[in-house]
């Protein structure tokens, strides 16, 4: 991807389970532009259904680097339910 430009990484998420995805990135390469829930497609009286979370980054300098996604209950002392890395090639 080129300098100035943003990227999206998108992941399964059920925050009624408690659990969430906070990212870790290099802030001399990358900035957290928004983070947002997308619900998931559920029937009335349906609860507990999955959407994603989707984080959007922008690329601040040419280099290579990387994201780490981390799906986690906050409360839970670095418990941690599943861990992504997403490598960066920023030209």
């Amino acid at each position: 991807m080129s300098q100035g430009e943003n990227f999206n990484i998108s992941l399964v998420s059920n925050p009624s389970t408690g659990f969430g995805w906070w990212s870790q990135f290099e802030t001399e390469y990358l900035s957290l532009v928004d983070s947002t829930y997308i619900p998931g497609n559920q029937e009335a009286g349906m609860v507990g259904v999955p959407g994603k979370e989707v984080f959007t980054f922008n690329a601040k300098k040419a280099g290579e680097t990387y994201v780490i996604m981390l799906y986690l209950q906050p409360w839970e002392n670095g418990t941690i339910g599943q861990r992504q890395i997403f490598p960066v090639n920023i030209s």
